[in-house]
């Protein structure tokens, strides 16, 4: 909340009730998204907080920034546990470990996976957000090149990427096997490993690169036919 005080613009804080709120309609929201993905309706998402849909509405002009305000939590939430990992004596187990994070909000979460290959990433606090994680993983990255663990071709772009390439292939299994992805963050750490290196047919992607693709919605994927039994 800002006003107006002798010429200068002063931001208070939100009321201690007007931030729990908040809290409730963020909390809300991403469960929401991440039962029903974000084709979830705000009147949904009021009725789960217990609020009214034109107060949503007051806080954010659009669903597009409530979806903002999700990501960014995500975000930040993995950059969190990234930077806890800096230090850490093993630099090739710290960044599996910021993997599996970050293919574990991704996995649980259908909502942020949508939103992250869709056009809410342009909203300029997402991608404030998105520039610190992929900084942060960056920092990781390189300690592990530089302990040996990890191949020294590869870049933060093919981290965040192959964290999403996780989820991608066990999503169609999410709901017989929802700890798959497991095994495929370790099937590509194996390849990540610098034993492992051989030469790679393509550069990786720039930043820039990573920012197109996530302006770009794609075509959902058509539902598995069901196998019946005989």
């Amino acid at each position: 909340m800002s006003e107006e005080m002798g010429g200068e613009t002063v931001t208070r804080p939100l009321r201690v009730d007007a931030e729990r709120n908040l809290r409730r309609l963020l909390d809300a929201a991403a469960q929401a998204f991440a039962e029903e993905g974000l084709g979830v309706s705000v009147a949904e998402i009021a009725r789960r907080a217990e609020i009214g849909k034109g107060t949503v509405f007051r806080r954010f002009p659009t669903k597009e920034h409530l979806v903002a305000a999700i990501v960014c939590d995500r975000l930040r939430e993995i950059a969190r546990l990234g930077a806890t990992l800096l230090d850490a004596e093993d630099a090739g187990e710290a960044l599996l470990e910021f993997m599996r994070a970050g293919a574990a909000v991704q996995a649980k979460d259908r909502g942020f996976l949508e939103a992250a290959a869709g056009a809410e990433l342009e909203l300029e606090e997402v991608l404030a957000a998105k520039h610190e994680l992929l900084a942060l993983t960056a920092q990781l990255l390189e300690r592990a090149q530089r302990a040996g663990a990890v191949r020294a071709d590869v870049t933060s772009e093919d981290i965040l990427l192959l964290e999403c390439a996780c989820c991608q292939a066990s999503a169609p299994l999410h709901d017989v096997a929802p700890e798959l992805w497991r095994r495929y963050v370790d099937v590509i750490f194996d390849g990540l490993r610098a034993p492992a290196a051989h030469p790679l047919s393509q550069p990786p992607p720039t930043e820039s690169q990573l920012e197109h693709a996530h302006t770009v919605r794609l075509p959902a994927a058509k539902p598995l036919a069901r196998v019946r039994s005989a």
